[in-house]
């Protein structure tokens, strides 16, 4: 499963619905957009269609026409949101009616502004035994059990292989919308590729999305490359004190979910094991210094106690600082 780790700039919703319609057709996917903050709503340039904001499936509309299921639909959709902002993380679910989505948040500088609900469709085709019990717990729901088991037939049938490679498409999307907000003017492109997804095949839209991004790698690169900078300088003076991303990213002005992507993207490690190797050179220098005994160094390097800063010197110099110690003052 492909991860979204998101800080969007949403400055155009013409741009992002155009997207979403691209992914939604071209995927089969059914998307929809929860806005918790009203951002779409402050702007004219920002607005979307109501059509974005609810689940369209003719099943779910159908679910929609008793109030008592409705309800079922919103307490779930609750559930989900309660349970987003604890992970902070996409998720899949099932619903009530059987359908299955992932479940994108949405962050700009650390707010949970709104969630993507991508999909509302089944892995696998119903059996008619199923179907029969579908149709009566709705019906006691007070749903009309004929046009229940009409909509459900209805609803895609998505394979483990397709939901991956559109999981793949709808990152592209997002990080797409990410790196080039409106600094770039790729309308025209867009456009073109909205004309032609009806005649081209998932793989083969995947890759015009994916020359779209490459346009603007560049760009991108540059925009990484500054910010971990910015982050190097702040770690050269703080990596030895008990810090930690999150306090890193508020210092530079990012999320720690978009900085701890494009962190490992430039320097190959995680934020936490480049903490950790700096720290460690830092123990080093000061091995030599006669003076200090390890536990002195393992304050100095940032760790709470001795054995926590033996577990981490031996894991990643393959022996305990005690025998690294010994090994060097020999040379």
């Amino acid at each position: 499963m492909v991860y979204y780790y998101m800080i969007v700039k949403l400055k155009s919703s013409l741009i992002i619905k155009d997207f979403l319609n691209i992914i939604e057709n071209a995927t089969g996917l059914n998307i929809c957009l929860y806005d918790f903050e009203n951002f779409s709503k402050k702007d004219e340039k920002l607005r979307l269609g109501n059509e974005s904001f609810c689940h369209t499936r003719p099943y779910c509309l159908a679910i929609k026409t008793s109030k008592k299921a409705h309800n079922i639909c919103i307490a779930s959709e609750h559930g989900i949101r309660s349970e987003l902002l604890k992970i902070n993380k996409p998720v899949w679910r099932t619903c009530h009616a059987g359908l299955s989505e992932i479940v994108i948040p949405v962050y700009i500088k650390e707010k949970y502004i709104c969630s993507i609900h991508a999909g509302q469709v089944f892995f696998k085709k119903m059996s008619e035994k199923e179907i029969t019990i579908k149709a009566a717990y709705f019906e006691k729901l007070g749903v009309d059990r004929e046009l229940i088991i009409k909509s459900i037939k209805d609803v895609p049938i998505i394979t483990r292989a397709h939901i991956n490679q559109s999981l793949n498409l709808i990152s592209m999307l997002i990080n797409f919308i990410v790196e080039t907000g409106e600094k770039l003017d790729w309308q025209d492109e867009l456009n073109k590729i909205k004309e032609s997804y009806n005649k081209t095949s998932l793989p083969e839209l995947s890759n015009k999305l994916d020359y779209l991004m490459k346009s603007v790698k560049q760009i991108r690169n540059i925009k990484y490359k500054n910010i971990v900078e910015k982050v190097m300088n702040v770690l050269k003076t703080k990596a030895t004190d008990n810090i930690n991303l999150s306090e890193i990213s508020r210092e530079v002005g990012f999320s720690r979910f978009y900085l701890s992507r494009i962190f490992k993207a430039e320097t190959g490690k995680s934020f936490r094991n480049y903490i950790i190797d700096l720290r460690l050179e830092t123990a080093k220098k000061h091995m030599k210094d006669d003076d200090l005994n390890l536990t002195d160094i393992a304050y100095k390097c940032g760790y709470q106690d001795l054995s926590s800063f033996t577990r981490s010197f031996k894991k990643a110099a393959g022996l305990t600082p005690g025998k690294y110690r010994i090994l060097n003052s020999k040379n």
